[in-house]
């Protein structure tokens, strides 16, 4: 691991998640029928627009674009299928749905000590597994 991560980083990525597979699945089915052009467009970068203007390579980055995206959601998604039952909740509640801490102690049953425990443990676990 070249970088050091901190727990509020972590964080930010579980509550981004939601997002993050929304817009994963948004760009899959957006790129399902996209193709590139058949033909070639020798102009290379427009003057006018400065953008680029062959097709091929522009259909290249949105697929990259979206691969990484997608790479995102499979990783954390292997994550989650690694927690027990009662962290997966922790995280759906706490980090999905942005339950407040006692909210989330109030729903599990668990008081606040076992409430940081259990998010300390899943912290621990995403590091050692994702990272």
């Amino acid at each position: 691991m070249d970088k050091q991560y901190n727990n509020k980083e972590i964080e930010n990525v579980l509550r981004r998640y939601p997002r993050i597979k929304a817009k994963a699945e948004i760009k899959r089915k957006e790129l399902k029928d996209l193709f590139p052009a058949c033909t070639a467009n020798y102009d290379g970068i427009g003057v006018q627009t400065n953008k680029i203007s062959d097709t091929t390579a522009t259909f290249g980055i949105k697929r990259a674009d979206n691969s990484e995206t997608q790479l995102q959601v499979d990783i954390i998604e292997l994550f989650l299928k690694s927690l027990s039952a009662r962290q997966f909740k922790f995280i759906e509640l706490y980090y999905f749905r942005k339950y407040y801490p006692e909210e989330v102690m109030s729903h599990l049953h668990i008081g606040r000590r076992t409430f940081w425990r259990i998010r300390d443990d899943i912290l621990a676990e995403f590091i050692e597994i994702v990272l």
